[in-house]
């Protein structure tokens, strides 16, 4: 059944891989596509022994995404498309806006570079509490813990771990190869019964003195200082530690992730920070109505293109990091989703 699954994939991106260029000059503008991006990582780097496939493109393939979309789009900022649609300002029938989420370290490494060598504009959404730490996220850390006590056959950190999220089954062996996917399961399944914090306490109890030997993932202010005079460069919050914006959070929780981070990145930026991005693309009525309050626009995980009457708390976005040695099969993702919104757009 996977076989045909996958089979059935292929035909569609290759149809619409065929029919995109017929049917995006068909199309009547403005739009507008946001691609979403996590991390830039080469062939050889050590992350990929842990991280998720979908979190990863290589910086040959950002690159190739760039030069096909130029085909076919305008690259600009989200905050330019905004102001654009705010005053009545021409747009381009058809844009394109580059996002990367989280801050990592390679996004300055090797985005950066690219981002340069092709003069392309993008927009980074920084956690601001965890800039110019040591400190990364949780499900990358807990990912290397797993995949690196499953293949070392160490089985002590695992049962740490276990102990501390009894909820949750942790397998103390799985098939060699198969670990970053038996992580992504344990992942999957620890969030809907552990919020952030605890989870973040968890793995840092679990790796106790090791913790000092962990690699930093995400970048510092001076890099972040760098990229924005560049002037290709601009960054948004999203929240200071990275909590999901569920319903029933802490009001003085949910404050201190939306303002919180806004008045440090514009405190560190020395400028308004006008973007917000929904970490896990999670959010309830209370995160919604405080975004609103003060940030221009926030961009979802909501599949779909965005039009003059898109929602601007709720811009639609496009994961683009599946596209990995794809190459033309970006702008027939771009084309499929066209056709295959997840929810009706909202003027707002």
């Amino acid at each position: 059944m996977s076989a045909l699954r996958n089979i059935a994939k292929s035909a569609a991106y290759g149809l619409a891989g065929a029919l995109a260029p017929l049917v995006l000059r068909s199309l009547r503008g403005p739009r507008l596509v946001v691609l979403t991006y996590h991390r830039v990582l080469p062939a050889v780097h050590p992350a990929r022994a842990y991280e998720q496939p979908g979190m990863i493109v290589s910086p040959e393939t950002l690159a190739m995404n760039i030069r096909v979309l130029r085909q076919h789009f305008e690259l600009l900022h989200i905050e330019d498309w905004i102001e654009r649609v705010r005053t009545g300002t021409p747009l381009p029938r058809l844009a394109c806006a580059l996002t990367f989420d989280d801050g990592w370290r390679d996004n300055y490494d090797h985005a950066f570079p690219v981002l340069q060598a092709e003069q392309a504009p993008a927009t980074i959404y920084l956690v601001s509490d965890l800039v110019g730490t040591a400190r990364g996220y949780w499900p990358t850390r807990l990912a290397r813990l797993l995949c690196s006590a499953w293949r070392s056959g160490d089985l002590a950190p695992l049962q740490a771990f276990a102990a501390q999220c009894p909820t949750v089954t942790v397998p103390l062996k799985v098939a060699p190869g198969s670990e970053i996917v038996a992580a992504d399961a344990v992942l999957d399944a620890l969030k809907p019964h552990y919020n952030d914090a605890m989870l973040s306490h968890a793995v840092d109890a679990t790796l106790g003195e090791r913790m000092a030997t962990e690699p930093v993932d995400l970048m510092d202010w001076e890099q972040i200082a760098e990229m924005e005079q560049s002037g290709l460069l601009r960054f948004g919050s999203h929240t200071r530690t990275h909590t999901r914006l569920r319903a029933g959070i802490d009001a003085a929780l949910l404050n201190e992730e939306v303002d919180g981070s806004l008045a440090e990145l514009s405190a560190r930026l020395q400028r308004p920070v006008t973007g917000f991005c929904y970490p896990n693309g999670d959010y309830c009525p209370e995160a919604v109505q405080q975004v609103s309050s003060r940030y221009q626009y926030a961009v979802s995980t909501r599949r779909g293109w965005n039009t003059i009457k898109s929602n601007r708390l709720f811009m639609h976005r496009l994961t683009a990091q599946t596209t990995d040695g794809l190459n033309g099969r970006l702008v027939a993702r771009c084309l499929i989703a066209l056709f295959s919104q997840t929810e009706p757009q909202q003027h707002d």
